[in-house]
């Protein structure tokens, strides 16, 4: 019997520590709701308003444009003013776009409330990830990352839910302004939770840094840890934006990037109507197809979380991608062949689990790990600045595709976008599981990375 020597993990963090995951990833749930709401009542908000095509996807793609707002202004605002005042001011526009998502009586009002929730849904891709992984220990900081997709994974699971009881009354309504309680319940307890120990050390809050670490370890190595920060911030600043800075925000804007040309959102917000294209015999079951691709969305993202600190990130997104080029394929011939609706339902499903257990969440590790501390947020929103500019480019023009291309030239075109997408992981990506943030800095600083 062959015995292997596991290393037991340095880092041991304090139960408070769950408490503050779950308080940060609340952002995430709110983000995967408000992104996902929409898809199940689409045609009842249509048929309210009177919209026509293009409104329609307007309508679903604004909240993108807010997104892209959010992400772009909410990395320098974080830089300077620290992450949990960002995460406050989040919560609070969660909070007034479902009041007023609830009680919009006109188009122009509903367009003007869905941007202000998708502002908040930028804010939140920025702030969350970089808090979670700046409170993360290194073994851990996989796993804390993923949570927050898994939330988003959660929050989408739930509006198709939702959707699937209230799709056909007048509930769309309630089903809008439900987003207003964990907006809420995100405010109280965002106030509870300590600030970033990574910013207070860069901001030389050394004290603060100290308190912060205290109440979320159970061990006296997080005074080393500010000793490597320090040190880190110092030399990041010395040198400055160098090449080799310069080099690993390129990489992070392409990996953001992938992350939404290769049609996840498609999927997301447009699930039953591709169904009903590929030859659902109701809307109804369009809707129940949709919530079970929710469904083994929420589950596989389970699956990435366990992975990505034991596999490693790199490996992950080379699985996930090439088995989301696999389904595309088969989801783009779909509705060219008998019994296109199962192959339609078994192949999205497919494709929906590569995603999420490769560039759905781990594409959130890679950018929290990857960024100098003294550039993270405004690198992090810059990211995600492009990452919501190419989510808006894909949902505004998918209707448009369909109608131009059809449904199998539209997918076929997306797992072209996915084989580059592998190519670029294989040659650009490295590894970063185990390393703590200043050894990855490091890691970005060497002439020739190592894969």
């Amino acid at each position: 019997m062959c015995s292997k020597k596991i290393e037991a993990p340095p880092d041991r963090y304090s139960p408070f520590a769950l408490f503050v995951i779950f308080v940060a990833s609340i952002g995430g749930f709110l983000f995967g709701y408000h992104a996902a709401i929409t898809s199940g009542i689409l045609d009842i908000l249509a048929e309210t308003f009177h919209l026509e095509l293009f409104q329609k996807g307007f309508l679903i793609s604004i909240l993108l444009l807010g997104g892209i707002a959010g992400a772009l202004l909410s990395g320098p605002m974080a830089d300077k003013w620290g992450r949990k005042l960002l995460l406050l001011i989040n919560a609070a526009f969660f909070i007034i776009g479902s009041i007023l998502l609830a009680t919009a009586k006109t188009y122009v009002m509903f367009l003007i409330a869905r941007f202000i929730s998708g502002f908040g849904v930028g804010l939140a891709s920025v702030l969350v990830p970089i808090y979670l992984a700046e409170v993360a220990p290194p073994h851990y900081r996989g796993r804390f990352v993923c949570l927050y997709q898994m939330m988003i994974t959660i929050g989408i699971v739930v509006a198709y839910g939702v959707n699937a009881l209230f799709a056909h009354s007048e509930g769309w309504r309630f089903v809008l302004g439900l987003s207003f309680i964990p907006a809420v319940l995100q405010l109280i307890t965002v106030i509870l939770i300590p600030e970033s120990p990574s910013w207070l050390i860069e901001k030389r809050h050394l004290k603060r840094a100290a308190q912060a670490f205290s109440k979320l370890r159970r061990d006296v190595e997080w005074k080393t840890h500010i000793s490597e920060i320090e040190s880190t911030v110092k030399a990041q600043v010395k040198r400055g934006l160098d090449k080799h800075v310069i080099y690993v925000v390129l990489i992070g804007l392409g990996l953001s990037i992938f992350q939404q040309i290769t049609g996840i959102n498609t999927i997301i917000f447009y699930a039953p109507t591709i169904f009903k294209t590929s030859g659902a015999v109701s809307a109804e079951s369009a809707l129940i197809s949709t919530l079970i691709v929710g469904i083994a969305n929420c589950l596989a993202t389970l699956v990435a979380i366990w992975l990505v600190d034991k596999v490693g990130r790199r490996i992950l997104l080379l699985i996930g991608v090439f088995g989301m080029t696999l389904s595309l394929i088969a989801l783009g011939l779909s509705s060219k062949i008998e019994g296109g609706q199962q192959i339609a339902l078994i192949s999205t499903i497919a494709y929906v689990i590569g995603f999420a257990i490769s560039l759905g969440p781990v594409t959130w590790v890679v950018l929290s790990e990857i960024f100098p501390l003294h550039i993270r947020g405004m690198a992090m929103g810059l990211a995600l600045f492009f990452n919501w500019l190419f989510n808006y480019i894909v949902s505004l023009t998918f209707l448009l595709l369909i109608e131009s291309w059809g449904l199998s030239w539209t997918f076929l075109f997306y797992a072209l976008i996915c084989i580059g997408c592998f190519a670029f992981i294989y040659f650009l990506i490295p590894e970063t599981k185990g390393k703590s943030l200043e050894e990855i800095a490091k890691l970005f600083t060497r002439k020739k990375l190592k894969i």
